[in-house]
């Protein structure tokens, strides 16, 4: 839609790494057809943040999760008990996420950003309640170019 909630979104990331000291992780859900766009973004306006787009078919994603896997068993806790993931923000599509809920659902995500938030706007979707149910989300940004339809429960 060219609203530039795109780089909204990523400028409150690199906000929150820069100012905070926040190495997420952030999840970042979107359709698929603008996976690429959120990707070139990312490099264009924050290429301090690690990104890695989580998408393909299931062999893909298999590696991608080994990969992850192996990221996290070299390395020793860091002071606080945390390991270090090998990006900053994990870009996939709500069925991705849903397809592999077991195990996107085990990462602690510090935020949470949804484009098109409008596919949650049915309390009783499939997304809605996985997302609810099994994600460790404590901050969410939700983002929309529909306009609400002056009823307070979209929001």
């Amino acid at each position: 839609m060219g609203l530039g909630k795109t780089l909204q979104a990523i400028s409150l990331l690199s906000y929150l790494k820069v100012n905070h000291n926040s190495t997420g992780p952030f999840l970042v859900l979107c359709p698929l057809s603008v996976t690429d766009g959120w990707m070139s973004e990312f490099v264009k306006f924050c290429p301090i943040l690690r990104v890695l787009r989580y998408v393909g078919d299931k062999e893909n994603r298999r590696d991608l999760r080994r990969m992850m896997h192996e990221h996290l068993r070299k390395q020793s806790p860091s002071i606080d008990g945390q390991l270090e993931l090998p990006f900053d923000v994990l870009l996939t599509t709500y069925d991705l996420a849903l397809l592999d809920q077991d195990f996107l659902s085990q990462i602690p995500w510090h935020y949470v950003v949804v484009d098109e938030a409008q596919r949650l706007k049915n309390p009783s979707s499939v997304l809605y309640s996985v997302l609810q149910q099994h994600f460790i989300m404590p901050r969410r940004l939700l983002m929309t170019g529909t306009p609400i339809q002056n009823n307070l429960t979209e929001l």
